[in-house]
């Protein structure tokens, strides 16, 4: 949710983050977005050809479901899943139960449309949706590497195909799956209705573009230059955050309102993620130095919609010698904490949650990479990937306590 400098091991391109660090920094690199959503079983739209210039085909995944995992005490799936085994189709059951300390007011809670309690992961090269206790696990993809994104309402997958460098909508009950068209290695954003989904395309010049694409392949539509898009609660402002590059400085955020531009946020440096709570970014931004103060810029920011309101550094970067990259934002529903991966040059990729309204973060993992999916719908846990598959180490899917407590293993040997 690393690779080069001691990170190779990271799963392919997650949230494109390996390819933007390692054109930020010399120091490590970052292959989420990830994503708690909701099954639903009724009022589903139907599936229609689109007149667009990316033309889907249709086919119906070749998945099939995994054994259900015997429940525990806690709500915790027992062990990892076994999604080779042949068995019929399962539908999902419902879920049983170093900071420059400026103060951030938080962001005011706003409702997700239709958002309800499901995960998704990767186990054996297969995408499967579950609940967040991992029950009812449901494969609905067959999909070795890439990055993919569950919608709010967890009736559709959205995920790019890394042979065929191409966006693909799968339908979480059938399995029958939509090919939209050419997409990068940059994990897809939903709305928070989820009726759209947003993409990165490569363009001309080495450029990038994000597009906009509805939930059934229909009417997909370019809305400007941009490798790192994101999507305010509401839906009604979209980030297009052009990503890192090597020129140091201030980095335009455009906004769109009503798919128009709206205001241009201004970051300190080259930013590596973007996230959008109700009222301002946050974005990770990747090391440099500011050209007139000469300071670091380094750290998660929180950049105000209202423009005349300063940017706050919530998370520095600590010591010279201790110095590390930022991306892999994952905002909490309630908008009061977020969760970043700091990749440092010892080679690993650890995770933290710092409130929105400043403080101190807490370090979810010492020594182990750490990669955020997704918080659950109430905001009182995260999920994320501990371990890395690529460096020989075991994996596991693991809830943890907004607080900081409270570790659960939810599925062995998942990962991104």
């Amino acid at each position: 949710m690393a690779e080069g400098d001691g990170l190779s091991g990271m799963p392919p391109d997650r949230d494109g983050l390996r390819r933007v660090l390692l054109v930020a920094s010399v120091i490590v690199a970052l292959a989420a977005a990830s994503v708690v959503g909701a099954w639903a079983l009724f009022f589903r739209d139907d599936v229609d050809t689109p007149a667009d210039a990316d033309t889907p085909s249709y086919e119906h995944a070749q998945a099939t479901a995994p054994e259900t995992s015997t429940q525990q005490s806690g709500s915790v799936a027992s062990g990892s899943v076994d999604v080779s085994a042949s068995a019929s189709v399962t539908e999902p059951g419902a879920p049983e139960g170093g900071t420059e300390s400026s103060v951030v007011v938080p962001p005011a809670s706003q409702p997700v449309v239709g958002r309800r309690a499901y995960v998704a992961y990767r186990l054996n090269d297969n995408i499967v949706v579950a609940g967040e206790d991992g029950s009812s696990p449901k494969v609905v993809a067959k999909s070795p590497s890439g990055v993919f994104a569950l919608s709010p309402d967890a009736r559709s997958l959205a995920y790019v195909d890394y042979s065929a460098g191409k966006l693909v909508l799968a339908d979480t009950t059938s399995t029958r799956i939509v090919t939209v068209g050419p997409a990068a290695q940059v994990t897809p954003v939903w709305s928070p209705d989820s009726k759209t989904v947003f993409y990165v395309r490569d363009a001309k010049e080495h450029r990038q573009d994000v597009w906009q694409v509805a939930r059934t392949g229909k009417g997909a539509a370019r809305m400007g230059s941009g490798s790192r898009p994101a999507v305010s609660p509401d839906g009604s402002v979209v980030a297009l955050a052009a990503g890192a590059t090597t020129s140091s400085g201030p980095t335009e955020l455009p906004l769109l309102r009503g798919g128009k531009p709206w205001r241009t946020l201004k970051a300190p440096g080259s930013v590596t993620d973007v996230v959008l709570a109700s009222d301002r970014a946050f974005v990770a931004v990747a090391p440099g130095e500011d050209p007139d103060s000469g300071e670091q810029v380094e750290g998660i920011w929180a950049l105000p919609f209202d423009t005349a309101v300063r940017p706050v550094r919530l998370v520095a970067p600590g010591a010279i010698a201790d110095r590390a990259s930022f991306g892999m934002l994952s905002l909490s529903p309630d908008g009061q904490r977020l969760a970043y991966v700091r990749a440092g040059d010892d080679g690993y990729a650890r995770m933290s949650v710092v409130k929105t309204a400043g403080g101190e973060p807490y370090a979810v993992s010492t020594r182990r990479d750490c990669y955020p999916v997704g918080w659950t719908t109430d905001s009182s846990a995260i999920f994320f990937i501990e371990g890395n598959g690529w460096q020989g180490e075991p994996t596991a899917l693991v809830r943890l306590k907004a607080s900081g407590s409270g570790r659960t293993v939810i599925v062995s040997g998942a990962s991104l």
